[in-house]
Formats: C-alpha cells, structure tokens, sequence
C-alpha cells in the first residue's frame, strides 16, 4: 500500500432527495446523504504539485467528484485486501521469527555459559598471572628499593669519604706543619737529649767501669780469702796438734827443769827463765791467733751452709750416713749373683715368660674351638629350623603369587582404576555444596586482630577449654604468612596439636591429622604406594586431603595438615620432596610425584586434577604443621627444616580468661591473603632502626660463632614482622621471637664453654639496640634463650 503525497479533504453537503445515483464503474452503492465529509487521496491528480482542491461548480462537477470517490474508495478497499494478505504474511514470517528468536536464545544462553566458564578461566589466569606480576612487581620494587637504598649508601658515604678527605687534607696540611716545627724543635730537643745522653752514658760507663772492677777486685779477693781461710783453718788445726805436743814438750821441760834447777847454776837458771818468758809469750801470741782463727772459721762455717738450710755439721752427718748406705748397698751387691749367674737367670726368666704366653695362647684357643663347636652346633639347628621357615615361606610366596595372578587377571577383566578414591572425589566435587557459617566481618584493617580474638576465644569457649596466650595465636598467623610450614615443639600437654585444629574450627576451615611413624623412610610412606600387580594405587589420608583441599568448592576454605610428632622419624627422608617444592616462588608450580609414569598412556582413566595424570599439586591454601617432642624417643631437626619452617615453642601453659562463646565463623583463604598482603604491602620491609639493630646482631654473630642471616630468613623475617604488627602485635616483638627461634636457636650445637662471654656481650648488644623498645616484655624470648644458654653452660649440663 502506497504513501499518499498530498491528503485532500472535502465537504460535500447534498441532500437525500436531490441525488441518487450509482456506482458507474460497478461498485458498492453510497448514498451521498451518507456524506458529510469525505478525505481522499488522489495519487493520479496533481495534488502532489501542491494544487489547492477547488469546490464544485454545479451539481454535475459534485457528481462527478463522487463517483472519482468511490473509484477512490474501491481502490483503497482493494490495497486494504492486499494489506491484509501482507499482514498473514508477516505474521507467518513473525511466528517463523520468532522460533528463530527462541532457538538463538537457548544457544546465546549456551553461548553464555561457555563465556563464561571462558571468562572464569580467564579470570583465573589472569589473576593467576596479576599475582605473579605483582609478586614479580614486589620483588623487582624491593630489588629497586634495596639498589636506591645502596645507591643513597653509597652518595652518604662518598660524600662522607669527600668530607673525610677535605678534613684529612686539612689535618695532614695542619699536621705537617706542626710536623715541621715539632722537627725543628725535636731536633734541638733531641741534640741537647744526646749530648746530655752522651755525657750520661759516659759517666754511667766510667761508674759501670770503675764498680766492674771493684767487684772483680771483690771477687778476686773474697776468693783469695775464702782460700787463706781454708789454708788457716788447715793451719790451725795443725798449730793446735803443734801446740797440743808443745804444751806437752813444756810441762816435760818443766820437770826437767824444776829438776834441772836444782843441779844447774844461776846463770842457766837465768837463761831459761829467760827462754820460759819467751815461750809464754809465743803461747799467749798463738792463744790470739787461735781465738782470731776460731771466729774466721765459725764465718767461714757461717758461709759454707749448703743452699737448703743446712750447716756443716749436718752435711757432715748426712756424709757419714751416706757413708753407711754405701757399706750396706756394697754388702748388698756382694750378696747379688754374678754376671754370667744373672745372665743365666735373666734367659730363664724369658724363657719362664715365652712359656706363660704359650700357655695362655694356647688356653685361649682352645676355649675359641669350644666356642667354635658351640656356634656351629646352634649354627646347625638355626640352618635346620630356617630351612623349614624357607620351605614355608616358599608355600607361602606360591600362594601369593597365585593370589596376585588371580588379582591381576580380575583386574584387567573388570578394569578397576588406578586411582580410585580420588575419583570418588572428582565426583563428589559435582555435587551440592554444603552450607557453610556466615562470613566473618571486621572493620576495614582489623581482620587479623579480629581473627587473633576470634581463636583465642572459640579455643576457651570448648567443653574442655584450651588457652592459648595472644603472641602464640599471633605467632601462628604470621608464620603462616611467611611459610607453608609450621613446627610447634615444647613440653606434653601444652595444647600444641590442638591449636590448628582450633584455627580450623573457628575459621570453618579443615584440619587433617597425621600421625607419624618411627618406621617412615621416604615419601611413599607419606603418600602411598603403587602395586604393580593390581595396577591400583593405595591413596594415603595425606594424598586424600591434598587433594580434596584443591577442589573448586574448597579452593577458598583453610587447610590444614598436621604432622603429629613428626621427628619421629628423620624428617629429611619422609618429607624431603615437600620441602624442595616449598622452596619455588611461584605455589601453582609445587607439586609432587605420585608414579612415575602416565596411566593415560594406557588407556587408563585419571583423577582431573592431577597433573599429567601422575603428579598431586601442593594447593596454596594448605598449610602444614609439625609437632614435635624432644625426648629419647625422637630425633633431633636438622637446620635445613628449621630454615624453612616457622618455629613455636609452647614452654607454658596460659592462664585462664573469661571469654565470650562466639561460633565459628567463614575465612576464606581469599580474604586471608589479602589481610596478608594488605599487611605487607604496608610494611614492605622493616623499619630504619630495627633494620640496623638486625644488621649489628647479624655482624656480631658471623663474626664471634660463624652464624649469619640468610636472604630465605630476611624475607621471613620481613613478612613475619608486617603481620605480627598488623594483628595487635609490635615489630620489636615480632623480631625479638624470629632471633630466638631461628638464630639463636643455633648456638645450642656449639658446646665451647668459652662462648659464655660472647653470649652475655650478645645480650648486651641487643639490651642497647632499638629491640628493646617498643615492646611489652623487651627481648622475652632472646633473653630467655641467652640466659637459659649461658646457665647450661655454667652447670655443666651440655
């Protein structure tokens, strides 16, 4: 139906009685007194010329345009028909239309699903990707910061050296001229100095000279009388024999001439009277001498006692007794068999020995053969009673062998799979997830002191209440933003393998309890093992919990695993290739080996969330925590596990507090991290003084035991402190219990008593630094490690 280009419009008013006509073309009668006003539209008039409709002349010209309306009309009843048929049309084709509408609904709304299963993974990877480039932008900004950091070091102290050399030119120029004046006067000084030195040195030599001498004169004469008194104590013993024999000879001559006198005349009288004075005067001459004599000799005995004390009578009585001793020790020796009778007894005694040795050899052997006849006898039966245990055996292992063909041929004719509990899993998955409590609120900031309180308080609201103090529930949350692993280690019953079931309940989390055997030697005891036989692998409760924890509806819950005792067996072989996986940056790339081949290789059906069908993903929101006991019954932990892992230590119990009875309430491992990160980002790395305080402590310690700070424990050390500040805690504490825990820990292997003093000065160092401030108990727990130290060494018990 066309558009009319010009609408016309005309009033005809006629009466009934005036006209009646027909349709001349054949058309439906109108009554023109059915007229009043009548609107045409005339396509092939010049209407569309823009030509004004003039009104009819005379009656006929009315007639006329009457019939031209009616012709009108028909034409318009004729389009209207078409339009009509159009309109079936278009309804046909709206219907078919709509169809199409419906069927490109339902695939636009497959179309959707598919984007957006598109857009999830997507999303996944981007965010995957966006945490990796911001890691790789945190670690490029702190490799950025530290270099700005050196660099402006570096500016100080070649400005500090620039200063340093202008006030050393300055000294050295001030100090050569003082040099040169000190010279000069030095030298004046130093000419009077030698001159004076020189007329002092020669008088001292003329002095040195002239006292040589004397004592060389001393010596020399003290000699010469020491001789003469050694000649005069000879002398005089034989003037006293002369004067014994004298006084003899006198009293003869006196006899001689009181008899004498009587025969001899007055002149010979006279003459020996004469002679008589003269002999007494020569008496009384050798009486002086003697007396003179005696008092040299009592000196000389004086200087002739020996070095101990001794005077000359005793050395003179230790003569005579050593006299006696060599009278009884020659008496003895004549007593004693000759040379060639002790040469006899000496060959006897020899042979007397050889005999013994020869006795005693063979005694010994023959008490070896008895011993050897014993062993072979008990050797007999045991052959005896193993060949029996063999033959069973054999029996056994037949029937074995037999049982695993069976297994085997069942196996391969029902086509169990390899993995099947993890496959139960996969299917589970898919179901409904289960209700789970309400989210946990907290301002914006207080998430970690929310979730300190939280823990603390769900611990104490138990039927068996457990309190935990708020630096070990703090101590825990930061160690889990620092490290995948946790080792809780102290005395019995102070609640270490309940806190992270504490932490699991209260944070609608999960916790999986392993416990540790003696017997454990490497990773399949922890993982499980693969039978060949039956194709099966037997999934361990760790495998299950890993995997389970990597599920999409537990992505976002908390996990943890506990490794109950766990150095009861040596934590390097069971759990070595954890910890080698714990060490990569980036945690989508942890994973461990379950086999070491690809079941799909064979056709075989594999869990969807193992990698390359054979490697078990270690899932970021898994956490692992060891308890462990030092007793007889344990083993130590070497430093390679302490290096990576985040230490508590549970030395005593907390006192009961009155708390409230919260339930649990939903963390997710979402909005964990990203209080971690929010933590972090806020304290990227640790403050001025307490950076410098850690590096004197890190000088200190290489220096004095060889320990120093790796970068694994900087960057702990770094996260542990943003956290443990951000969760109610203080940096200065944070970095006191890292030092204790992790550093000074180390100093228990070294068992030198001698380290006593580089201890206390360790303890010294730390009381002046900027540790021992900003906390409620400064340095509690270095202090508590030094001293307990220091008291072992002092008691001994090393």
């Amino acid at each position: 139906m066309g558009q009319r280009n010009v609408e016309t419009t005309t009033h005809v008013s006629l009466s009934s009685t005036d006209i009646s006509s027909d349709n001349t073309n054949g058309g439906d009668d109108l009554p023109v007194s059915s007229i009043s006003e009548a609107k045409i539209n005339s396509p092939g008039q010049n209407m569309s010329k823009g030509v004004a409709f003039s009104p009819p002349k005379t009656f006929q010209d009315a007639v006329i345009r009457l019939n031209q309306a009616h012709q009108e009309i028909n034409r318009l009843k004729a389009d209207l028909a078409n339009a009509h048929e159009m309109e079936d049309l278009y309804e046909a084709e709206r219907k078919k239309l709509e169809a199409q509408e419906t069927q490109l609904n339902e695939e636009r709304a497959n179309f959707a699903t598919e984007c957006q299963q598109a857009v999830d993974a997507a999303r996944e990877a981007a965010i995957a990707e966006v945490r990796q480039e911001i890691y790789a932008s945190e670690e490029q900004l702190r490799r950025e910061w530290f270099e700005e950091k050196q660099a402006a070091i570096q500016r100080d102290a070649d400005e500090q050296n620039r200063i340093s050399l202008e006030n050393i030119a300055e000294a050295e120029a001030k100090a050569k001229s003082i040099r040169e004046q000190a010279e000069v006067t030095g030298r004046d000084i130093v000419d009077a100095a030698r001159a004076r030195a020189a007329e002092a040195m020669t008088e001292r030599e003329q002095e040195l000279s002239t006292w040589e001498e004397r004592l060389i004169a001393e010596e020399s004469r003290q000699k010469t009388r020491q001789r003469e008194l050694k000649d005069a104590a000879e002398n005089l013993q034989w003037e006293r024999d002369d004067l014994e024999a004298d006084r003899m000879q006198v009293n003869q001559l006196r006899v001689q001439t009181v008899a004498r006198w009587e025969q001899c005349s007055p002149d010979i009288v006279a003459d020996l009277k004469r002679r008589l004075k003269d002999e007494q005067g020569n008496v009384t001459r050798l009486e002086e001498s003697l007396r003179e004599t005696r008092t040299e000799a009592d000196e000389l005995r004086e200087k002739m006692q020996g070095g101990d004390g001794r005077s000359l009578t005793n050395l003179l009585e230790e003569r005579d007794r050593l006299k006696e001793r060599c009278k009884y020790l020659s008496q003895r020796l004549s007593e004693l068999p000759d040379e060639e009778e002790a040469s006899y007894l000496r060959e006897a005694e020899q042979e007397n020995a050889r005999f013994h040795r020869e006795n005693a050899a063979l005694r010994r052997q023959v008490i070896e053969e008895k011993n050897l006849a014993a062993r072979r006898e008990v050797a007999s039966h045991e052959l005896s009673a193993l060949q029996a245990q063999v033959a069973s055996y054999r029996a056994i292992v037949d029937q074995l062998e037999e049982a695993l063909r069976r297994h085997a041929e069942a196996h391969q004719r029902t086509g169990e799979a390899r993995f099947p509990e993890l496959l139960n899993l996969d299917e589970k998955a898919h179901s409904q997830e289960t209700g789970r409590p309400a989210r946990l609120t907290a301002p914006i900031g207080k998430l970690l002191p929310t979730i300190v309180k939280l823990v603390r308080d769900f611990g104490a609201a138990q039927k068996r209440p457990l309190y935990y103090r708020e630096a070990t529930v703090r101590s825990f949350l930061a160690g889990m933003a620092a490290s995948p692993l946790a080792i809780l280690q102290g005395v019995s019953g102070t609640g270490k393998s309940s806190l992270p079931q504490i932490f699991a309940e209260a944070m609608s989390g999960t916790c999986s309890m392993i416990p540790v055997q003696s017997s454990w030697r490497d990773r399949h005891d922890l993982l499980g093992y693969n039978n060949d036989f039956t194709g099966r692998f037997s999934e361990s409760a760790l495998t299950r919990a890993l995997y389970e924890a990597q599920l999409h509806k537990e992505r976002e819950n908390l996990w943890f695993i506990v490794l109950d005792e766990m150095n009861l067996a040596r934590i390097e072989y069971y759990f070595a290739d954890f910890l080698s996986e714990m060490e990569k940056r980036n945690a989508d790339d942890r994973a461990v080996d379950l086999i070491s081949f690809d079941p799909r290789s064979k056709g075989e059906k594999t869990p969807e969330y193992l990698l390359d069908g054979r490697r078990l993903r270690l899932p970021r929101n898994v956490w692992f925590v060891g308890t462990a006991n030092r007793d007889e019954s344990t083993l130590e932990i070497t430093d390679k596990v302490y290096d990576r892992a985040q230490v508590i230590d549970f030395q005593e119990r907390e006192n009961p507090f009155q708390a409230s009875s919260p339930g649990a309430s939903w963390v997710s491992y979402s909005m964990l991290t990203g209080a971690f990160n929010e933590a972090i980002g806020a304290m990227p790395f640790l403050p001025q003084p307490v950076q410098k305080a850690v590096d004197q402590l890190d000088d200190f310690l290489q220096k004095e035991f060889g320990i120093t700070f790796g970068f694994r424990l900087q960057d702990q050390l770094c996260r542990f402190a943003a956290v443990y500040s951000a969760s109610g805690g203080t940096v200065e504490e944070a970095v006191d219990i890292q030092i204790a825990r992790k550093v000074l820990r180390k100093l228990e292997s070294l068992l030198d008593p001698e380290i006593r003093k580089p201890l206390e000065e360790v303890q010294l160092l730390l009381e002046s630094s900027a540790l021992a401030a900003g906390a409620p108990e400064p340095l509690r727990y270095c202090k508590a490690v030094i001293q307990r130290r220091i008291a072992e060494l002092s008691g001994g018990r090393i």
